[in-house]
């Protein structure tokens, strides 16, 4: 109980210290919001629905991957519980949309606490190895084409793309994982088809080419033009902040990566917080309404 109010208390302290840090920020660089004024709403409304688009995609790819463990939700099932692992994750600690998830299956479905970190375990393998590989894809390019590179990101990158990309290979490599609950959670994608895991990866590569098609978006809504691989690279980078969600909706996390991979492209670290910032009243648009309905929806049922 005491280490439970610890890491509270932890996770409690750092979401102040980044919402202080980013309030700060934002009123040493307030004159730079100005070009807000000049904002260009066709590429909200375009935002919008890129962003409803990537819920959809993201509800599909949990339907298929639910699949194999004998779970067959329906499309808006589907597409609620992935409005919600998003609310949650807006506004609760340390992966809370993961959590919503593993109550709504464990009550209507009986699905065990531990067959869901398996199927977690699975995601995130799934999500590791073909995120870092487009990512290093478009760093490759990115380098040929302009001679820019972040060699940080291409380590970090390669790293998480080995690991992944490892365990997927060398299912026995989890045995010596030092922690049981990792263990667990990684034991379960031998179960997975060759058709399923098609389809997964279909889906990832699309979800990929809708985040640089948002971020190009939110980006263009202030006059910032990125082009396509430029907009894949920035989506990789600022999707770290999915794995380091220390902090309600990685406050402070997602603005500071979208920031330092903008930074390669002399786009000025303000200029990436405002995108940003656009980006996260564009999803509180679309996951607060959706969100309380899919909540009273699904958490009413048996």
């Amino acid at each position: 109980m005491c280490m439970k109010y610890r890491n509270k208390l932890i996770r409690n302290i750092l979401t102040l210290v980044g919402i202080v840090l980013l309030s700060i920020y934002i009123f040493q660089i307030r004159a730079d919001f100005g070009i807000v004024l000049d904002i260009r709403y066709i590429y909200l409304l375009l935002l919008f629905f890129v962003t409803l688009a990537i819920f959809f995609l993201n509800g599909l790819f949990l339907k298929i991957l639910m699949e194999p463990f004998g779970i067959k939700l329906k499309n808006t099932e589907a597409f609620g519980l992935s409005i919600l692992t998003n609310f949650g994750n807006y506004f609760s600690f340390f992966f809370g949309g993961a959590a919503i998830k593993a109550v709504y299956f464990k009550k209507k479905y009986a699905f065990s606490y531990k067959r869901y970190l398996e199927s977690l375990g699975l995601t995130y393998l799934l999500v590791f190895s073909i995120n870092s590989l487009i990512a290093i894809l478009s760093m490759v390019i990115l380098f040929l084409k302009e001679s820019v590179v972040s060699w940080i990101a291409f380590a970090v990158f390669f790293s998480i793309f080995v690991f992944s990309v490892s365990i997927l290979v060398f299912p026995q490599i989890v045995k010596i994982l030092p922690v049981s609950k990792i263990k667990n959670s990684f034991n379960s994608h031998s179960a997975l088809s060759k058709d399923t895991g098609i389809k997964l990866i279909q889906i990832l590569l699309l979800n990929s080419i809708l985040g640089a098609t948002a971020v190009m978006l939110k980006f263009g809504s202030i006059g910032t033009s990125l082009d396509f691989i430029q907009g894949v690279y920035v989506n990789s980078v600022a999707g770290l902040a999915t794995f380091i969600n220390l902090t309600p909706a990685s406050i402070g996390i997602t603005e500071s990566l979208t920031a330092y991979a903008a930074l390669i492209f002399n786009i000025a670290p303000a200029q990436a917080l405002i995108a940003t910032l656009i980006d996260r009243v564009v999803t509180l648009i679309i996951i607060i309404p959706l969100g309380v309905y899919f909540g009273r929806l699904f958490m009413g049922k048996k």
